[in-house]
């Protein structure tokens, strides 16, 4: 890891990295809370390209939120092509938070929570396939959850994911991708806003029934209102944290 930068926020200590996967260089970053760790949110972030990028206007007014209340923060950001920064948008995004779960080996002892929207789920959900522990919760806000609904919207993503799933046929995509989280036994937190102008909450509500119809734990909040970056923290983490209403499944 080569820490480029770092300084502090509300007694946060905020580090941004590069590290190397795939033999490339990756950004990354991590939020680490002046108070005793009570465990690790894994980000995943959302948007394309330089739009959703997790800079400290991101850190400093979200995710440090996390950190205020003794969670640290880690995640990816972009990888070095051609001598530039690119999205790490695509299917090898997996192998680049593998890498940087790496990096923190003295989080092992801590429970770890995957967090994310927009486009998160389809990085996410390929990751739990490869893992051989499950993250303690899995929290998604407004997300994709289907590849050909997600091309439809970024045409540009279609061939970066292809070079993953390595098939043209829309059936086996989603299978492949939405799916794997049946390997992973894990609680899933799911929210989504009516007013969203960029994913339609349909998306969640179709991911959600599946995870009913394979007898998941997953809850399902709808929101009327808060558009596309909604953010109920205190939910989240008390989804996380299994209080505040939360344990068993949604009706």
């Amino acid at each position: 890891m080569n820490i480029y930068k770092t300084y502090t926020f509300k007694k946060n200590t905020i580090l941004f990295f590069t590290y190397p996967s795939r033999g490339k260089e990756i950004k990354g970053y991590s939020i680490i809370p002046q108070k005793e760790i009570r465990g690790v949110v894994v980000y995943f972030r959302g948007g394309c390209g330089y739009v959703g990028l997790v800079d400290e206007r991101i850190i400093e007014r979200k995710l440090s939120r996390f950190a205020e209340l003794g969670y640290a923060v880690i995640g990816s950001n972009l990888v070095e092509q051609d001598n530039t920064y690119l999205d790490t948008v695509g299917g090898e995004t997996p192998l680049d938070y593998l890498a940087l779960l790496s990096l923190f080996p003295h989080f092992q002892d801590k429970k770890i929570h995957f967090h994310g929207g927009s486009r998160a789920a389809v990085d996410m959900l390929p990751l739990l396939e490869q893992l051989d522990w499950a993250p303690e919760s899995v929290s998604i806000g407004n997300s994709w959850y289907c590849l050909d609904d997600l091309f439809n919207f970024r045409p540009r993503m279609k061939s970066v994911y292809q070079q993953y799933f390595n098939t043209d046929d829309e059936d086996e995509r989603e299978e492949r991708n939405l799916y794997t989280c049946a390997l992973c036994p894990t609680r899933f937190f799911l929210y989504t806003n009516r007013d969203d102008d960029r994913v339609e909450s349909f998306s969640t509500d179709r991911f959600y029934e599946h995870l009913i119809k394979n007898n998941f734990q997953v809850e399902l909040r709808v929101f009327e209102e808060g558009g596309h970056g909604y953010f109920p923290l205190e939910m989240i983490v008390d989804f996380m944290e299994e209080r505040g209403g939360f344990g068993l499944n949604s009706d």
